[in-house]
């Protein structure tokens, strides 16, 4: 019985320090990329889309993501090419493939082991604009601001008020219910 035991023992431990190596080598983690700040597009020129990819397992693609800024069309995709620098990729896209105000995109990375990352989410896509045409910035007038902070503070009041009036007795006489109306002009 006890040859059994130590056969038994030693498909154990060799199962044992088999499921160790495996788990011990599995990569899970996926890749990380780093985009940097990118300059406003340029008339005439192509423009260089760079990206930092460091993965613990090697990287086996990265590509670009873009499509014109405001289009509902399908994402292009291109592939960027290792720079000389260890861990940078980059494209440069043509000039005449940029259209007016810009382009939006993202860049995806997977490694070796299939495990896949994308900067910034597809959903939310970096957005660059010719220099001549940035997206517009919403002025306002200088009062809305104003006016937005005194119809918050007058709901807190409100609400202070509400609550004031439900329990002004100090004790629970089962009428929790309050009117209170506030009458003033549209913001």
């Amino acid at each position: 019985m006890s040859c059994c035991h130590a056969v038994l023992r030693m498909v154990l431990i060799f199962f044992m320090l088999l499921f160790h190596t495996v788990v011990n080598s599995a990569d899970f983690s996926a890749p990380l990329i780093v985009l940097p700040f990118n300059e406003a597009l340029e008339d005439s020129a192509g423009y260089k889309i760079s990206a930092r990819v460091t993965d613990d397992g090697g990287i086996e693609t990265v590509s670009l993501h873009y499509r014109t800024i405001g289009s509902e069309d399908d994402f292009q995709v291109i592939p960027l090419v290792p720079d000389r620098s260890e861990g940078f990729y980059s494209v440069v896209l043509p000039a005449d493939q940029l259209l007016r105000p810009g382009i939006e995109y993202y860049v995806e990375a997977k490694d070796r082991a299939s495990n896949i990352s994308q900067e910034p989410f597809p959903d939310q896509p970096r957005q660059v604009f010719y220099a001549s045409a940035q997206a517009p910035v919403k002025t306002g007038d200088a009062g809305s601001s104003t006016k937005k902070w005194w119809w918050i503070g007058l709901g807190v009041l409100a609400t202070g008020a509400l609550l004031a009036a439900a329990n002004n007795d100090g004790g629970d006489s089962g009428d929790t219910g309050a009117t209170l109306s506030i009458e003033a002009p549209a913001p």
